[in-house]
This record gives structure tokens, sequence and C-alpha cells, in this order.
């Protein structure tokens, strides 16, 4: 960057200066609206913390310039949609220089909404519209093209992009450097190929970018037959039976004639996929635009290993949260079940006696594992789930801990607090020995029966504390 640039103090001669040297030659009238837009950044910036760009240079290019050269590189569709817009970008930039482009802000924070509406109007944009929310299968805004630049995942954004984009839209993705990286680790969904990568820099900088095109093909996602154990989707798919695989690719596997409508129709939203076996049909109102293949059978019953036969659904499920003990009104269900079954069982009944929310504590199983969801159903997607620490690392402040064990106040004499963290030991070995809790409580039994299975004494004494505290 020429000295005098670094020196000089901001204003449109020097935004002009730095457009010109990146070969973007601007009219007075482009000028003065990008001049205009960046006055209102710069003030709305400080109280809304648009972006963590200060400096003018830094914005200009990286902001500005950087959205411009995008539009350069590909003819851009009309009606176009900015996912994830933030502060305006690459929309705003992209509509300054191409004011024929029909354009929709999608911004679903309310205050990047709100400086959205201002900045349009004092700019005078035509033909532009801010979309206050996020797409979803209830949220649909038919464009011709998408184009967003980092606001996640490759996976993630042609997902979002495929409730607004017909066959034949364009998904444009604004990325660094290592996108061709990002895209050979994606399962590439049926209905979207690939039209091409160009990787550039902007001009007099080390600032290294990357445009990615894709294609929608078709609007029910597609069929896609599956007739390899090497299948590249089939891979990613397998990963799905660990937890491991589960957590990197933020699915779960539900299976089950009954479980599976419940899923369409409660959780719509959330369903990546839907894996048939063979020649069977797509299950009744399965979302238009989700994706669908057909996997021969001796692959299908590899995903299948509680030998349903039915459709599967690969499902969103975002990564458990920290635990944070807080007064939630009810009962915290803490659990170090390790077989999924158990962890299943017990989030099935924690989402029936209400509970506020289920703890899967380090030595927990998945509660997304297949076996897990086959225990526990839809349950899965509505109970607050969170990630706890060890058994032995517990601290459940404000919260009073509440141990099922042997050794505790007979159940009939027990009287629960209305919060309360329980917990249930690990199968087998139980509790640990040194865990400090605020009271232990014994499920009375026939001296001919050492202990009760986990999930069935966690449903007697969440039956017992509902007895106590009603629902309301």
């Amino acid at each position: 960057m020429p000295d005098q640039h670094r020196r000089a103090a901001p204003s449109p001669e020097l935004m002009r200066a730095l457009f010109a040297e990146r070969g973007i030659a601007l009219t007075d009238a482009e000028l003065e609206k990008f001049w205009a837009f960046h006055t209102l950044f710069r003030r709305r910036n400080e109280e809304l913390n648009l972006s963590r760009l200060h400096a003018f240079t830094t914005i200009v290019l990286k902001h500005y310039v950087d959205s411009v050269l995008a539009g350069m590189r590909v003819e851009l569709p009309s009606p176009l949609l900015d996912l994830g817009s933030g502060a305006g970008f690459p929309g705003i930039p992209l509509k300054i220089m191409h004011p024929e482009l029909a354009l929709v802000l999608c911004e679903p924070r309310a205050h990047r909404a709100a400086f959205l509406e201002e900045a349009c109007r004092l700019l005078d944009l035509h033909d532009v519209r801010v979309l206050p929310h996020r797409l979803s299968a209830r949220v649909r805004e038919p464009v011709a093209g998408v184009i967003a630049r980092a606001v996640g995942p490759i996976g993630v954004i042609l997902d979002e992009a495929r409730n607004c984009l017909a066959p034949g839209g364009l998904a444009i993705l604004m990325k660094g450097p290592r996108i061709k990286e990002e895209i050979d680790a994606l399962a590439l969904p049926a209905d979207y190929e690939l039209l091409r990568i160009e990787s550039y820099t902007i001009p007099k900088s080390p600032h290294e970018r990357s445009l990615a095109i894709f294609r929608r093909t078709s609007a029910g996602g597609g069929l896609t037959e599956i007739a390899s154990a090497r299948n590249e989707r089939l891979k990613h798919l397998r990963r799905l039976l660990s937890a491991r695989g589960i957590a990197r690719e933020g699915l779960a596997l539900f299976s089950g004639r009954k479980i599976v409508p419940e899923v369409i129709r409660a959780h719509a939203a959330r369903i990546a996929m839907c894996i048939v076996r063979g020649p069977e049909q797509l299950p009744p109102g399965l979302p238009a635009g989700v994706p669908a293949c057909a996997v021969i059978p001796e692959c299908f019953d590899e995903l299948d290993p509680a030998g349903t036969g039915g459709p599967l659904l690969a499902v969103k499920v975002p990564p458990l949260a920290p635990w944070r003990p807080a007064d939630r009104g009810g009962p915290s269900l803490l659990l170090g079940f390790q077989d999924p079954v158990n962890i299943g069982a017990a989030v099935r009944l924690g989402a029936a006696f209400g509970v506020a929310e289920a703890v899967i504590l380090r030595e927990g199983a998945s509660p997304y594992l297949p076996r897990s969801i086959r225990a526990a159903g839809p349950a899965v997607l509505t109970l607050p789930l969170a990630a706890g620490p060890a058994m032995r690392e517990l601290a459940t402040e404000p919260l009073p801990l509440i141990a099922l064990s042997p050794q505790g106040t007979p159940l009939p004499e027990f009287r629960f607090p209305r919060s309360c963290a329980i917990l249930a030991g690990v199968e087998g070995t139980g509790l640990p020995p040194d865990l400090s809790v605020a009271a232990a409580l014994a499920i009375p039994m026939h001296g001919a029966v050492e202990s009760l299975n986990a999930a069935t004494a966690l449903a007697i004494a969440l039956y017992a504390y509902r007895l106590q505290h009603p629902l309301r």
C-alpha cells in the first residue's frame, strides 16, 4: 500500500483511490453511496458491534472491495439473497455497483436487521428487502441465487439455501484460501453440483480469497442411488454410528416406523437427508427439498442396526453446550449411564415427567447414538440437553444434589426440593465413594434382588418427585 495512503486521513478521495488501485473505477454516484454507507457504518459500529475492523483502509479493502470483487467474477442472478448479511456484506456493496439487482438481505439478528433497514433508507436503494429471519422449512424466500460470505460451513450454507433456491439457482460462497480442503471433506448434497472454484487475491494486498459456485440441480433433492460400499456419501453416513462421527458431522440417524413420522411431523426443519433401503418408497410428508438416497440392502443394513428396514432420517443435532447449574424450576437429571439404551430411556423419562434438562456426564453414552435414539424417540430433540463433567468432578450449586443409593433415605420418607439435581450412578459401579451429596435416596426392595435397572430406578424416583410436585 502506498505510504501516502497509510498517512492520509479517511476521505471520499482516499476511498476512490483505494478502489482504483484494485481495478475498480467508481462513478461519482457510486462513491457518494459508498461514502454515505461508510459514515453510517462507522457511527453505528460503536454501539452495535457490527464489525471487528476499525482502520479505514482495512474496512475499505476487506468489506467493500472484497464484496465488489466477488461480483466481478460471476454473473449475479436476480433476485439474489445475501445469506447472513450481517452489516450488509456483500449485499449492499453489490447493490451499489449493480443497481438493477433485486436483493434480499437475510439477517436474523434484530439489531443488525434494523441497521440494514436504516442503510437502505439512507442510500435510497430500490428493490431491496430485509428478511429478519433465519431460512428454514417454514421461512422460504424464492430467489435465483444465494450469496454468502464466510458465514459457516459449506454444508450448512447449502442446507439453508435449499429453502429458497429453485432448480438451476446458484449458491455463491465467498471463502478463504482453504476452500478446496473444505469441499473435499464435504459430502456434497445430491441436489447440488459444484460448477467451479476460483481463487484470487485482493490486488496489492496479501488477502487471499476463494469463490465456490454451486448449482441446485433438483427441487426435491433427487433420489440418489448408492450401490457401492465405497461411496463417499455412505462413508459419511457410517460415521453416524459412533459418538465421534456424530459430533463431527452434526447429524444423528433416526429410525423406526413410528419415530420417523413423528420427526417429519414435528422437526421437519432439522432433517438433512432421508435414506431408504433399495427400492423402498420415501416416507409420507417428507419436506420438499430434502435430499434422499436409496442404498443397496447390504449397505443400508449397516446404517440400521435395529433392523427396522424402514426409512432413516439424518437429523441435525447441535453439540451439547457445557452445563451451567441453575434453578430452572424443576429437576435436572444427571446421567452417567454407559449403555446407550439407558441414556435414551432416561431422556424419554425426563421428557415424560417434565424435567428441566438432562445433563450427559462424561461417563455417559451419547444421546444421539442409534440405540439411544431408539429408546428416547423424538424426546431427544425436545428435552434440553447439556454436557456435564465427570461424576467425580460434579459441582451442582445452587442445586442440591440428590443421589440414588441403596444406603439413602427410603423413598417414602424423602421430600424432594422443587429444584434439584438427581443423579443415578453408573451401571454396575454405582456412585463414586467420595462423592459429596446433599441427600441420598433409596428405593425399598425385597431382599431377593440386589438392585434395579438404572432407568427403572430413575423412573420410580421421578414418579415420586411428581407426586410431591405435580406438573402445572
